[in-house]
């Protein structure tokens, strides 16, 4: 009777543990989110300069803070398992804007450098304020559904609920 009593609390203790450690990585993923959303801001700003650069044909380097992903990276899969599914939608969409938006701000500079000098594109300077015009509305995208989480509304971004 002592064993199974022993091994009952001995469950019980390691189910509430974890159940507050996902708790708390979810706290973590939220708090992320919201600098995230600050982040963004920031973001659109710079991409708002560079977009006016072009426009008088001058090149501004786009490399700037990544999203903070941390938290995303290291324990989503953790995490995963105890969000409901239009959650996880959402997490996935946000952070897939973010590290695409990240990596062509990366690239920005060197590509638009080499297609201009091999002239590869007809008129670089509209392709690429029309390539930051689209990742504006990217990250506007990511913003709305940063919101939309936080607020505990997440959209159907994958069209789950949609007839077909």
């Amino acid at each position: 009777m002592g064993v199974i009593l022993g091994f009952g609390l001995g469950e019980l203790s390691r189910i509430i543990r974890e159940w507050k450690r996902r708790r708390k990585l979810k706290k973590a993923l939220l708090e992320e989110l919201k600098m995230n959303d600050h982040l963004i801001n920031q973001k659109k700003d710079n991409i708002g300069q560079i977009i006016k650069a072009l426009n008088n044909k001058h090149i501004l380097r786009a490399e700037s803070v990544h999203a903070a992903t941390t938290v995303y990276d290291t324990f989503f899969p953790e995490i995963i398992e105890c969000l409901e599914p239009l959650y996880r939608d959402n997490i996935h969409i946000i952070y897939g804007h973010l590290k695409v938006s990240d990596s062509l701000m990366d690239e920005f500079y060197s590509s638009i450098v080499r297609d201009i000098q091999q002239g590869i594109l007809k008129d670089p300077w509209e392709s690429y304020r029309n390539h930051f015009e689209d990742m504006l509305n990217s990250y506007s995208t990511a913003q709305s559904l940063i919101e939309a989480y936080i607020a505990h509304k997440p959209q159907d971004v994958l069209y789950r609920h949609s007839k077909k």
